[in-house]
């Protein structure tokens, strides 16, 4: 049998078929994708809680602790700018520059290099 020798019937049969598929496979990667970006949200979220409260204490430190915090709220950031690029609003366009998580970046690279060398 060929598909020249499909009833009408048969046609409709398969095509449902086929929208069914194509429906099933656009479907199922944006729900792990989801998934995932819920996931790295919360994960990021938690570091920058983390990042602040570091920063709090080694403000009554000394300046070696307050670099090493510095640091590492700059790797979280970096982190933060690459899951809003991807898991962004749909209102944003995925993969563009989030300028509140690049001047942030760009304010503790400076203070890293000009205050801790």
């Amino acid at each position: 049998m060929s598909l020249a020798d499909l009833t009408p019937r048969e046609w409709i049969t398969v095509a449902a078929v086929v929208a069914a598929a194509v429906a099933l496979l656009t479907t199922v990667p944006w729900q792990y994708q989801h998934s995932a970006c819920t996931t790295k949200v919360v994960e990021t979220r938690t570091a920058l809680a983390r990042s602040n409260d570091e920063m709090q204490a080694a403000e009554a430190a000394g300046q070696t602790a307050k670099c090493s915090a510095w640091r590492k709220r700059a790797d979280i950031l970096k982190e933060v700018a690459v899951v809003a690029g991807t898991c962004g609003p749909p209102q944003q366009t995925r993969g563009a520059a989030r300028p509140q998580f690049d001047s942030e970046l760009g304010f503790y690279r400076r203070l890293v290099a000009e205050q801790c060398g």
